[in-house]
């Protein structure tokens, strides 16, 4: 019964482990089980630009009316392909000395679609009691800003950030 219970265990462990791994940056990728194929149509690129980072520059909530500030800045780096990556950076003038901060392995995997619902991106996060997708829908963008909600209560706010030409080269690794 003992050797049941610990060979029944060791294969539940290790079906739990084969469905994501880490980059060499620490970063989490899934399995591709299904893949993210959905056509991506022009006119998203009215919205969202390819070529900067949006920086995460404040966050709302109806659970805690004040604003909320974070030390540790958040980015998010749109690909053409459906993909979206949020990097997490401390000083955006790190990217300009170095480039390679930018490489899609040192970031948390999202993907983004647009249909008639408009334009819904989502991200993945964890947490020690488990981890999954977070979606956001965006609501507006004026000028350089990008409004998007989460459980339509929260309220996330993101503002275009130049970066340089050199940090372009990549290509997301999922």
């Amino acid at each position: 019964m003992m050797k049941f219970k610990l060979i029944s265990l060791i294969i539940m462990i290790i079906s739990i482990s084969a469905c994501s791994h880490r980059t060499e940056f620490g970063s989490k990728r899934l399995l591709k089980i299904s893949k993210h194929n959905n056509p991506i149509s022009n006119e998203v690129f009215k919205i969202i630009d390819t070529a900067v980072l949006y920086e995460y520059i404040n966050h709302f909530s109806a659970h805690n009316p004040e604003p909320t500030y974070k030390y540790l800045k958040n980015y998010l780096k749109f690909y053409a392909a459906g993909r979206v990556g949020e990097f997490h950076i401390y000083k955006i003038s790190e990217i300009f000395n170095d480039p390679t901060l930018l490489n899609p392995k040192r970031a948390d995997l999202g993907y983004y679609k647009y249909d008639e619902r408009g334009l819904i991106f989502k991200t993945l996060f964890e947490h020690v009691q488990g981890g999954g997708f977070i979606k956001h829908r965006v609501i507006k963008v004026t000028n350089d800003t990008l409004t998007a909600i989460y459980d339509e209560r929260d309220t996330s706010f993101y503002k275009k950030v130049a970066i340089p030409k050199k940090a372009l080269v990549y290509t997301p690794d999922w």
